[in-house]
């Protein structure tokens, strides 16, 4: 699948799909394994199309650069119970999302499952339609970083729809700058 931004798969469904689909379960497991702290090239590829963004984690924290509707776009989150600021750095607008709701659902399972090759994986499962089936599978490495993960899309009544598949390569481990995950001065929010 050649890399592009698809007008029916906007950049904010992208980035935050990840937390929007399985609430407060998948918001970043592989921080659950290990409070990583790296940069990478993500890839993220859904049944409509794919977008490539530039992200730097540390800890709970992330920064994710790439393209928006209106230009370039920065996406900063200090956390799941956080909201995130989405900007574009040339116009200098921004607007504040607020925080998922800490509505944890009862009917979401994790399971971490370490592979023996330096890797764990992460199953959260949740009841569709009555039946508890698999929503999200993450592939992380020990130290944090994530490797891969694969969330299902819901249609309206709970079935599958397609998958979001969220790839990370390139990685470089180490402290990230606290710079990153600043809003720089001079963004104007938009109510």
């Amino acid at each position: 699948m050649t890399a592009r931004h698809s007008p029916a798969l906007p950049a904010a469904f992208l980035l935050c799909a990840a937390s929007a689909l399985a609430p407060a379960a998948s918001a970043n497991e592989c921080v659950k394994v290990a409070p990583g702290s790296y940069s990478a090239d993500r890839t993220v590829s859904g049944p409509e199309g794919s977008q490539r963004v530039k992200i730097y984690v540390s800890g709970a924290k992330k920064r994710e650069e790439g393209p928006g509707q209106a230009g370039p776009e920065v996406k900063i989150t200090a956390g799941p119970t956080s909201g995130t600021i989405v900007f574009n750095p040339e116009s200098k607008a921004g607007i504040r999302l607020p925080a998922p709701p800490n509505q944890r659902r009862r009917d979401i399972k994790v399971n971490s499952q370490d592979r023996g090759d330096g890797t764990v994986t992460v199953t959260i499962t949740a009841d569709v339609n009555g039946e508890q089936q698999q929503i999200s599978q993450l592939t992380c490495r020990k130290d944090g970083v994530l490797i891969e993960a694969r969330h299902t899309i819901p249609d309206e009544q709970g079935n599958s729809k397609g998958t979001l598949v969220i790839r990370d390569s390139n990685v470089v481990v180490g402290p990230q700058p606290a710079s990153l995950f600043a809003v720089p001065s001079g963004i104007k929010f938009v109510r």
